[in-house]
């Protein structure tokens, strides 16, 4: 579902609503970031309809997060009634009870968690900062019946983004293409498959007679997630939970002692809190993209040795792996590359 408002005024588009989408070639969206995206984008069914994306695991339990306007009422701290239906994009279902559901502060985010045996790897956040104005970002969600299809339809837009300096409120991330109704919740990526926003809503410029289709951005909920959990008394400590007191040092130690005991899932669980705390910890990259690597993640572990290469250029080792990684996908040149550029920064090097 995505929320709409005309002037000041809020209100939700229904599946009856129809919003025209962009011809924008959604072919050039790079392969990597629409495999991540299908692993991490949730269908959301039942008491509320809309999409979710996976931001976070703690041994088995998953936490998805959405709009509040998907599974709740706007501008309320009222849910609706009934069980939520989660679909992952691997097609299996969840149900999820109110009491799993938690509106995120006073903007319209909420969480959702639903537990799985199942190997989800979370979508890496990022940093929705450094977006500059005309960046080229990706939105992705599940789409409402219209009077063109008579079905839900999983639907990537390419698009661009401004972040808006002094918004009003949470909605200060602007895309040039429209969304859906039914995609709020969905995730909007970066160029490297990064979390930088949540799908949303609408809204209409009565001056000018057309609509811009906004989203919140990640670090918005990173901020209001943190102090709302400050807030709460703290919890008893439960490795990987994001409800403890631990620094990132403390999840990286953790993690490493679940990665040299080959689970590695629960080592990512960890990683994920590392960078969530410190996103400029290239370790904590680093080895996430190893503990990829030995799933056999590839896509994904060279999304992670690449960050460990921005944040330091001379990381001999992240070339090394990266090059490894690219040499499993048949990126030969890609490896002969990396390896090359490894030894050249450390001739020890294999």
């Amino acid at each position: 579902m995505i929320k709409i408002t005309y002037g000041l005024s809020i209100a939700l588009l229904s599946t009856s609503v129809v919003v025209v989408q962009s011809q924008r070639a959604v072919a050039s969206i790079p392969d990597p970031v629409r495999e991540i995206a299908e692993k991490v984008t949730v269908r959301i069914d039942g008491a509320g309809k809309g999409t979710g994306i996976i931001i976070d695991r703690a041994g088995n339990t998953y936490t998805v997060l959405t709009c509040w306007h998907v599974v709740g009422k706007p501008n309320t701290h009222t849910l609706n009634q009934g069980t939520y239906m989660l679909r992952t994009g691997d097609g299996k279902t969840y149900t999820v009870e109110g009491s799993a559901v938690t509106k995120v502060a006073d903007i319209d985010l909420a969480e959702l968690k639903f537990t799985s045996n199942e190997n989800y790897t979370p979508v890496e956040i990022g940093n929705s900062s450094k977006l500059i104005a005309g960046s080229t970002v990706y939105a992705f969600g599940w789409a409402a019946p219209d009077e063109v299809s008579k079905e839900w339809q999983y639907r990537p837009v390419e698009t661009t983004a401004t972040v808006v300096a002094k918004p009003v409120d949470e909605y200060a991330l602007v895309l040039n293409n429209p969304i859906k109704p039914g995609m709020s919740g969905g995730p909007i990526l970066d160029e490297q498959g990064r979390l930088i926003g949540v799908n949303g809503e609408a809204r209409t410029d009565v001056r000018t007679d057309t609509e811009d289709f906004l989203g919140i951005p990640i670090d918005t909920y990173n901020k209001v997630a943190s102090r709302q959990n400050s807030n709460q008394k703290p919890a008893p400590e439960v490795s990987g939970s994001t409800a403890t007191t631990k620094d990132a040092e403390e999840f990286f130690r953790e993690g490493n002692d679940k990665f040299d005991k080959s689970d590695y899932q629960g080592a990512i669980a960890l990683y994920n809190q590392a960078i969530r705390l410190n996103p400029n910890d290239a370790k904590s990259y680093y080895k996430r993209g190893r503990a990829r690597y030995d799933l056999g993640d590839y896509q994904g572990a060279i999304a992670d040795f690449t960050q460990v290469i921005k944040i330091n250029p001379n990381y001999a080792d992240a070339y090394y792996s990266r090059g490894s990684a690219r040499y499993q996908l048949g990126d030969k040149q890609g490896a002969t590359d990396d390896y090359n550029q490894a030894i050249q920064i450390n001739p020890t090097l294999p």
